[in-house]
Parts: structure tokens; C-alpha cells; sequence
């Protein structure tokens, strides 16, 4: 997975060969639960072949008795950007509270905002299409009435 980002993304070339897209499809249809953090850059990484697939995890992650929220059971808030630096697609991986009304917020350096889209909480993740912002760093959160979940930095590169 790494290495497709190093010789695509991180040569700042953006479109991948026949080998690097068989690859990425063996690990798209991953259940995350199942095959981590490397799903979602996969993903990530196959938007620039087709961005118009949805990836529904509850039924991926359920065809192989994976559940992503245990009935009765807290699961662990967590949070993650991929890929970070991006050089526009970014998709948010996200633990929240199904009845939650969460609101993705991107700020730039000085405080402005730049970006902001609702979330839904039953996916547990969301793709961004970011490559209307300019280079830099920027500042990201994930709130609910008020209630802030994560925030972390996220670096746009051209």
C-alpha cells in the first residue's frame, strides 16, 4: 500500500498503472475492521480511478461476521486522516455515536474556515474531495453541539 502512495501520490504523479489498480481493488473491498488503516488509504488512492463508488461497510464488515458497533458494548472512540499530506482526496475514519449530528470543520492556519460538511456517524468514515484548498497545513475537527471528538492537522501538497 505504501509503496503505490510513494511511486504515485509521492512522486506527484496522479494516475496509476494496470498492477497498482488490481492491488487496490484486492483491498477496497476490505472489511477496515479487518484489514485496518491500509483500507482507507487504499481507497483513497483508487478515487483516482473512479470516485463514484460507495464502500458500505456495514455490509462488507457483516458478510464476514464483523461488527463494527457491538450492541451493548462501548466501542473506543477513534480517529484518523489518510492519506496525510494529500494532495486533495482525504477520507476521515471516525467513531462517533450513531445518533450523533457530527460536523466535519476544516480551518485554515489563521482560524477561517475552510471547509465544512456534515457527517454521517453510521458510516464510520467520509471521503473529502479538498483540492480546492491551497498548499499548507490546516486544522481539522469533528464536532457535535459543541462536544469536540478529535482534532488533528491535515497538510495539502500539489
Amino acid at each position: 500500500m505504501n509503496e503505490i502512495y510513494i511511486k504515485t501520490i509521492g512522486e506527484s504523479i496522479f494516475e496509476l498503472n494496470d498492477l497498482q489498480i488490481k492491488d487496490l481493488e484486492q483491498i477496497v473491498w476490505q472489511c477496515p475492521f479487518d484489514g485496518g488503516p491500509a483500507v482507507y488509504m487504499a481507497r483513497s488512492l483508487y478515487a483516482l480511478v473512479d470516485n463514484s463508488i460507495y464502500f458500505d461497510d456495514d455490509a462488507i464488515c457483516s458478510s464476514k461476521d464483523i461488527s463494527a458497533r457491538l450492541a451493548g458494548r462501548d466501542v473506543p472512540i477513534e480517529f484518523k486522516i489518510y492519506p496525510n499530506p494529500t494532495t486533495g482526496l482525504a477520507t476521515v475514519l471516525y467513531n462517533i455515536p450513531e445518533n450523533s449530528k457530527a460536523v466535519f470543520y476544516i480551518y485554515d492556519l489563521l482560524g477561517n474556515l475552510a471547509f465544512q460538511q456534515a457527517i454521517d456517524c453510521s458510516l464510520m468514515s467520509a471521503t473529502f474531495k479538498l483540492d480546492f484548498l491551497k498548499p499548507g497545513v490546516y486544522r481539522c475537527n469533528i464536532v457535535d453541539n459543541d462536544k469536540l471528538y478529535w482534532q488533528d492537522k491535515i497538510t495539502i501538497v500539489r
